[in-house]
């Protein structure tokens, strides 16, 4: 998941966006199913009139697929399912760019409230996996299986059909507040506590001692990231090994591989967030070829047959572990990198995976059923905050670093002047650098560089 961010690159140095709020910060819940609540908006002229495209949950990551459908000219519906207090948290002008804004949790209204041109649904971010594929099959739409939609979203009935599909996943029990501790002592420390259905590794805790078991659930707020009330906990074991995110995208049921991510630590101590340097992996990586065989599986008994999908996956002791996967594009920059080093147009093609009017061409799409060859490795520089919660009084050495061959932009998670809490998940890192490198090794230089010598001050 990624968020709106302040932006500094090499053409625009120093520019800034206001930072919205994070989601993690509220604790109302969302509103029931009964209402669908509608507001329209100005929208820029389009340059031609395709239909609609309805856009579930169009904020983080997804807000790019606003201006890609706009380009395309089709009218954008945007539909909400979060609470408008966490909506507006993330981003004040969340409405903005569509037509017509529904506020609802309920499928079966949600069609009832659409125009009759809707060629697409797609699912934008996290929280609207399974929402969309639900709302595609009622429209008749392409999407993928509803069947098994909850269970690329919620993490609990995510390992209820790997388990049935014979897919290795953590131990793990599902409990309420109550029982966590006893689960956990049940596993064996370390342990990992999750919601459900969080994301960006938010609410995600390191439980290596009871201790810190009871800590935690002293500490749960009852909501996930996205104003959701949390009634179970997933609790299971801690898996030690190379963490992958394996990005996939799915055509005509083929899959092809777009690339292999890997989460990296700076030692080899557990975790519960692991946003540090994310590397893209070279492709002759045997971990690569063994995170995307894992992946395949995973998509197929997950019931993927059209558009992209992420699956996050731990190499253990005893083999490939599954830890969560996704009908979605992902986030953590990584569609930036494919724009900037494939010249991928990943928003745009996700659309036409999920367009029924056969008109939009398969310029975007088509890249995505080959090969993808990228132009440099890439990798994702993420500077968080591990000390202690406090104000951010300055950002040190942003032009120095703009200077290392191979940086390219350097975006900010806070302005200064704002609290920053501890970095606890992506929706929490405090700087971000993307870059690149002709080789792992000079990557690896690179990141040293960098974190050398950007420094953020905070007291």
């Amino acid at each position: 998941m990624t968020r709106p961010d302040t932006t500094t690159d090499r053409a625009t140095a120093h520019a800034t966006t206001a930072r919205a709020a994070t989601a993690g910060s509220t604790s109302v819940p969302p509103r029931g199913p009964r209402a669908v609540a509608c507001t329209r908006t100005a929208v820029p002229a389009q340059r031609r009139d395709r239909g609609t495209v309805v856009l579930v949950d169009p904020l983080h990551t997804g807000a790019g697929f606003k201006r890609a459908a706009r380009e395309r000219g089709y009218r954008v519906v945007a539909i909400y399912t979060m609470p408008r207090e966490v909506l507006r948290a993330i981003d004040p002008e969340y409405t903005r760019g569509a037509v017509l804004n529904l506020h609802t949790r309920d499928v079966p209204r949600a069609a009832r409230s659409l125009p009759s041109d809707v060629v697409a649904v797609v699912p934008a971010t996290e929280p609207s996996v399974d929402f969309a594929d639900r709302l595609a099959a009622r429209l008749g739409l392409p999407g993928n299986l509803p069947a098994t939609a909850r269970a690329r979203r919620d993490k609990t009935e995510m390992r209820r059909r790997a388990v049935g599909s014979g897919i290795r996943v953590p131990r793990h029990q599902v409990t309420h507040a109550a029982g966590i501790r006893s689960a956990a002592d049940a596993l064996g420390y370390p342990a990992i506590l999750k919601p459900p259905t969080g994301a960006g590794s938010a609410g995600v805790t390191l439980l290596p001692d009871a201790a810190a078991a009871d800590r935690a659930v002293a500490a749960l707020t009852g909501t996930d990231l996205f104003g959701a009330p949390v009634l179970r906990y997933l609790v299971e074991e801690y898996v030690r090994g190379r963490e992958l995110a394996v990005n996939v995208f799915t055509v005509d049921g083929v899959h092809q591989l777009v690339d292999v991510w890997e989460y990296r630590r700076p030692d080899g101590a557990d975790y519960d967030q692991p946003y540090w340097d994310v590397v893209q992996l070279d492709p002759d990586d045997p971990a690569a070829a063994a995170g995307w065989a894992f992946a395949r599986t995973v998509i197929d008994a997950f019931g993927v047959r059209t558009g992209p999908s992420h699956t996050e996956i731990k190499l253990g002791a005893a083999g490939p572990v599954l830890i969560e996967t996704a009908s979605r594009l992902p986030g953590a920059h990584m569609t930036d990198v494919w724009a900037a080093h494939a010249g991928l147009r990943p928003f745009e093609a996700t659309i036409q995976a999920l367009c029924a009017d056969g008109t939009a061409g398969r310029g975007a799409l088509a890249a995505f059923t080959r090969p993808v060859t990228f132009d440099a490795r890439p990798a994702v520089c993420c500077i968080g905050n591990d000390d202690r919660p406090g104000l951010l009084t300055a950002v040190h050495g942003i032009d120095d670093v703009l200077a290392i061959p191979g940086v390219a932009q350097v975006l900010l998670g806070y302005e200064v002047g704002q609290q920053v809490p501890l970095t606890t998940g992506l929706d929490s890192v405090v700087a971000t650098v993307l870059l690149s490198a002709p080789d792992r090794h000079t990557l690896t230089d690179v990141l040293d560089r960098v974190r050398g010598t950007l420094k953020v001050e905070i007291s």
